[in-house]
């Protein structure tokens, strides 16, 4: 769900508001190494 807002953040910045997206990007790749590092270990028997 959070990515969805940063990505429309991202677009937000390219077409209305103007400036650099680099801080919702900056923010959409930071919450994806957290969701990638949390995402459940397949256990090993």
């Amino acid at each position: 769900m959070l990515a969805v807002v940063m990505i429309g953040a991202v677009i937000a910045h390219f077409s209305f508001i103007g400036g650099s997206p680099a801080m919702p990007a900056v923010l959409l790749l930071a919450m994806a190494v957290v969701a990638w590092a949390r995402r459940p270990k397949e256990k090993k028997s």
